[in-house]
């Protein structure tokens, strides 16, 4: 008897499979979940009733609460800051995603790889340059023949969170739409339906578990936005939940007990949503678009109406991303920012800046420490997300309907809280020597991101039929080859996807860094956040481009991947 390496592999899965009991591996992952996502629940509660001041652990108090009742504005603002981008962000992600994965408008691949932008824009350098774009004499008011723009108040608020968002949105959408069976919607034209009927009757309805979501996921990330309320609401003294955590954990009086209050009510404003997308994804079956038979994916004709939705799609990507990543490399080339239509030559200096950056250690070290955590989070995210999801919506292993709920708890946690959370357990409940180090910021990472994993796969792996793995069970497959010749390859556009978002979102990720880092592990966003308080744009805007580029070439790479695992075609195929 011969073995092939793909044999030696294979056994120790085999043997786990056949001696390990279903309960026992349900147990498994939920004690890792449990661990992962209630523990630090569990460690923000207690330091809500108990914590006082600077003392994380003091006498039982509910005082914490009391403080957090008597700010209705505070409510209000995060409210209506909250549904206003989750609205903003669905409904133009719904009609992008369309144009880009359904139709045959021109420039559809050009217009997402544009779009992907946004998840490469720096932190606080990006909503700086709204405000400059807005503000005294700023590009988009000498346009408009005005002085300014307002955008220091919720709706410029809303407007700014939902630009980065559309693009979260267009990850998970564009591959659901791109991999409808077209049939569906030719039996639609067939009976009469006009283009636009079509879309609302058919298209969108078909995928509306994924618009579902996209919905959810972008009002839990606005419920606990952190970079555009203090960047352009803390001005003009509009605060939400989140800034007010930060302000109360970071600003003289600290008050640990009121940051760990207002993230447990963050919690429970996002506990109505776990529940309505529990009861929408139970219903998931009757939206299964991929089959074994009959499936075709080609772009639908919508005749010449495929100009008109190109031009507006075209258009809010030169105004939301184009124009303003201009405006960000124009600010990383002259010596200190003045208005472009009031430059003079003598400062534009186009190598100064990057020749700084690029000579400050800090920079190489911020930037190696970033990539490493960024990387390994990642991967860990990407593979445990989809683990998961695949045992939550196609395994009958035990408590998967448990897993699925404490799954998605850590995405309702801030990430100030949830920092906070993680020093007082591993400073005080679980002392073991991380706390200072890399890893701190690493397991902060990967209990924030797989949420948002699981999330994000789970229509891809809902909408694989089960006629396909039974068919390849029945031909004499075995498990590890059923994923890896029919799950893989059936949702390699969207894992590669996930992986490109999950990576530019944790390279710029803010608030857990600046409450985690220190000078030994210093971190890219930290480095950024600290060249701006210090009036040091310009470089922070050289250092934003070469990361834009940076990521881009890796999203890029990561997409061929993804085409190349998936048989030729991805989530870019469209």
């Amino acid at each position: 008897m011969s073995f092939s390496p793909s044999t030696l592999f294979r056994k120790p899965f085999e043997y786990l499979s056949s001696t390990l009991s279903d309960r026992t591996v349900g147990l498994g992952i939920l004690v890792v979940l449990a661990y992962l996502n209630l523990v630090p629940i569990v460690a923000i509660g207690v330091s809500s009733f108990f914590a006082q001041g600077l003392e994380l652990f003091d006498s039982f108090t509910l005082n914490n609460y009391a403080i957090i009742a008597s700010h209705y504005e505070l409510l209000y603002n995060t409210t209506v800051f909250t549904l206003g981008s989750a609205i903003l962000t669905t409904v133009v992600g719904v009609a992008i995603a369309w144009v880009i994965g359904r139709t045959n408008a021109p420039f559809r691949r050009l217009f997402y790889y544009t779009i992907f932008f946004a998840f490469f824009l720096p932190p606080v350098i990006w909503e700086n340059s709204w405000i400059r774009l807005f503000g005294q004499r700023g590009v988009y008011a000498t346009l408009l023949g005005v002085q300014s723009l307002p955008i220091r108040n919720l709706a410029g608020m809303i407007f700014v969170q939902s630009i980065r968002l559309v693009a979260f949105a267009l990850v998970l959408l564009v591959p659901l739409f791109a991999s409808m069976d077209t049939s569906l919607e030719e039996s639609s034209h067939m009976s009469g339906a006009g283009i636009f009927k079509t879309a609302t009757k058919i298209t969108i309805p078909t995928i509306a578990p994924g618009i579902m979501t996209v919905f959810i996921f972008v009002t839990i990330i606005s419920l606990e936005s952190f970079r555009v309320p203090l960047i352009i609401g803390m001005p003009a003294k509009i605060q939400v939940l989140a800034t007010a955590i930060y302000e109360a954990s970071r600003v003289d009086p600290v008050n640990y007990g009121v940051a760990m209050a207002e993230g447990i009510t963050i919690i429970l404003l996002a506990i109505p949503l776990l529940w309505l997308y529990r009861r929408f994804v139970s219903q998931s079956e009757q939206f299964q678009t991929v089959s074994g038979s009959g499936f075709r994916t080609n772009p639908i004709d919508i005749g010449r109406w495929r100009y008109v939705v190109s031009a507006l799609v075209g258009g809010y990507l030169i105004f939301t991303i184009v124009i303003p990543t201009l405006f960000m490399i124009y600010t990383s080339i002259v010596q200190v920012y003045v208005p472009p239509n009031l430059v003079t030559p003598a400062l534009i200096t186009p190598i100064q800046n990057y020749q700084a950056v690029l000579s400050n250690p800090k920079l190489w070290e911020s930037l190696t420490n970033t990539l490493l955590v960024a990387f390994v989070a990642t991967t860990i995210s990407v593979v445990g997300g989809t683990g998961a999801s695949w045992v939550i919506q196609k395994s009958n292993l035990p408590y998967r309907n448990l897993i699925d709920y404490i799954s998605f708890v850590p995405m309702a946690i801030p990430s100030v809280a949830l920092a906070l959370g993680l020093v007082f357990i591993y400073l005080q409940i679980i002392p073991i020597g991380i706390y200072g180090t890399l890893w701190i910021i690493g397991v902060a990472f990967v209990i924030r991101q797989i949420p948002g994993a699981i999330r994000i796969i789970d229509p891809a792996i809902i909408q694989i039929q089960d006629e396909l793995l039974e068919s390849a069970e029945i031909s004499g497959a075995n498990r590890i080859r059923r994923v890896t010749a029919i799950v893989i390859p059936s949702i390699a556009g969207s894992l590669s996807a996930l992986w490109a978002f999950l990576f530019a979102f944790l390279m710029f990720e803010l608030p857990m860094v600046l409450m985690l880092y220190n000078t030994d592990t210093i971190m890219l966003s930290a480095h950024l956040y600290q060249l701006y308080t210090n009036a040091r744009g310009p470089e922070a805007a050289a250092i934003g481009v070469l990361i834009m580029i940076i990521l881009a070439v890796i999203t890029v790479a990561v997409h061929r991947v993804g085409k190349w695992i998936g048989g030729g075609t991805s989530s870019m195929d469209v």
